[in-house]
C-alpha cells in the first residue's frame, strides 16, 4: 500500500513539473537544450555549440551556421 502511494506521489510530481528551456554547460557556454519549445537561428547568426530540441521544432535560416551537432526528437 505504501509503495503504491509513493509511486502515485512521484508520478504526480513528475507530471506537474513544468517544462522549460535549459542551457547545457559547455566550455564556451554555447550549447542549447530545449524541452517542448521551438528554436530559430536567424540568417547571419552563428551558434557556437550543439543544439538539442526535444518535443519542439528547429528552423535554421539560410545564412545561419551551427558549429556543433544538431539533434531534434519529436513524438509523432
Amino acid at each position: 500500500m505504501k509503495r503504491k502511494l509513493s509511486t502515485l506521489i512521484l508520478l504526480a510530481a513528475l507530471l506537474l513539473t513544468p517544462t522549460a528551456s535549459v542551457r547545457a554547460q559547455s566550455p564556451d557556454g554555447g550549447d542549447v537544450f530545449l524541452l517542448g519549445q521551438n528554436y530559430t537561428l536567424s540568417s547571419g547568426e552563428t551558434l557556437n555549440g550543439s543544439l538539442a530540441v526535444v518535443g519542439g521544432n528547429v528552423m535554421i535560416e539560410e545564412g545561419a551556421a551551427v558549429n556543433g551537432d544538431v539533434a531534434v526528437a519529436q513524438d509523432d
